[in-house]
Order: C-alpha cells, then sequence, then structure tokens
C-alpha cells in the first residue's frame, strides 16, 4: 500500500503539473488555434490523471476491495477477481461500471477482437510516447 500511495503521490502532482501547463502556458505557445489544442489536451491529460491518482489514493487507504469474488461468465467460463482494483464495486472509484462493461463487451460478438484493439491502440501510443521520448531535442527547451 505504502508504493500505490507512492504512485497516487505522482499521479497528482503529474496532474498538477500539467493543468497548470493549460492554464499558466509556460511555453508561451500563445492564444492560436494549434496552442489553444495544445493547451486543452494538456488540460485533458491533467484530469485523467488526476482521477487515477483519487483511484490509487483510494486504493492506497483500503478503498479498495480486500478479498476476491468468484465469478463465471456467461460462457461458463470460472475467473477470480482478487487481486484487481475496485473490481466488482461500483463504490470504488468506478471498478464495477468498468467491470461491467468489460463483461457487456466480451459477450457481444466481436467484443474480444475489439478489447484486443482497444489495448493494442494503447500499447502503441506508449511505444509512440517512448519514442518521442528519447527522440526529444530537449536543448532547444533549455536554453
Amino acid at each position: 500500500r505504502a508504493l500505490l500511495a507512492v504512485v497516487a503521490l505522482g499521479l497528482a502532482t503529474y496532474a498538477a503539473w500539467r493543468l497548470a501547463e493549460a492554464a499558466l502556458d509556460p511555453e508561451r505557445r500563445g492564444r492560436a488555434p494549434k496552442a489553444l489544442a495544445k493547451r486543452a489536451g494538456s488540460a485533458l491529460t491533467g484530469v485523467v490523471h488526476a482521477a487515477l491518482a483519487v483511484s490509487a489514493a483510494r486504493l492506497a487507504l483500503g478503498g479498495g476491495r480486500a478479498s476476491g469474488t468468484v465469478t463465471e461468465t456467461s460462457a461458463g467460463a470460472v475467473g477470480s477477481d482478487a487481486g484487481v482494483a475496485g473490481a466488482g464495486s461500483a463504490g470504488s472509484a468506478g471498478g464495477g461500471m468498468t467491470t461491467s462493461l468489460v463483461a457487456r463487451l466480451l459477450d457481444a460478438p466481436g467484443g474480444r477482437a475489439l478489447l484486443l484493439a482497444i489495448a493494442a491502440g494503447i500499447v502503441a501510443f506508449g511505444v509512440y510516447q517512448l519514442v518521442r521520448a528519447f527522440r526529444a531535442d530537449l536543448g532547444r527547451h533549455l536554453s
């Protein structure tokens, strides 16, 4: 739980930075449409990371489920949601709603493929961000 609290603090700090970046425009991008779009993206990222920070903090403070339950899908497969953050509990940072949505998608025709495509997109975006970070010319920002 201590590590989760550190993660929550990091997420909250990053969210604060992104929100400040959106509001204060420290890179002096101005008010051109492209600049405003980038600042809106910063604001959106800040809000998403703030929500993740709240979820992580709730789990770190014991707001998540401590015990798992065995569940059965409509296809008859048996699984356990032990260790899944907020699984099945609507009061724990929306985990129950997410679990319900995923279950409905898995039951739908082509749902598994859709979930895999979404996951692949998220992974691809993460790889893209890593490539951008390694290729970045940070010297121009440090002058």
